[in-house]
């Protein structure tokens, strides 16, 4: 399968996630395989919008129990800002120009 069919059915095969805890449970399938997030062992920074109202900061933050990367290799912080609002918006860390620096402005509290 060339890269670009095979990216285009993952996208399509992602948009069939439904809420029912596939991903989470390992259920879920994706180019013919079971995705099974233990398998992640790759160093991750979980960026919340505290007033997240589409995915829950709980519901994110769960996601460092279900991944195999060491806890030392997770970093967590917490946004003070909704869903849309923490890349774009007046209030996003992504406003006013910020670069990918934004990943630890003073209003951003780690969780570590």
């Amino acid at each position: 399968m060339d890269a670009y069919i095979e990216r285009a059915q993952a996208l399509k095969d992602l948009t069939k996630i439904d809420g029912r805890g596939q991903l989470a449970t390992g259920r879920f399938t994706a180019l013919g395989r079971r995705i099974d997030l233990s398998g992640v062992k790759l160093p991750i920074y979980l960026l919340v919008a505290r007033d997240d109202h589409v995915v829950a900061p709980a519901q994110m933050l769960a996601v460092q129990r279900l991944v195999g990367t060491p806890p030392a290799a997770i970093r967590r912080a917490i946004a003070p800002c909704g869903h849309l609002t923490l890349f774009m918006g007046k209030s996003g860390i992504g406003s006013k120009g910020r670069s990918p620096a934004f990943l630890t402005p003073p209003s951003v509290r780690l969780v570590v």
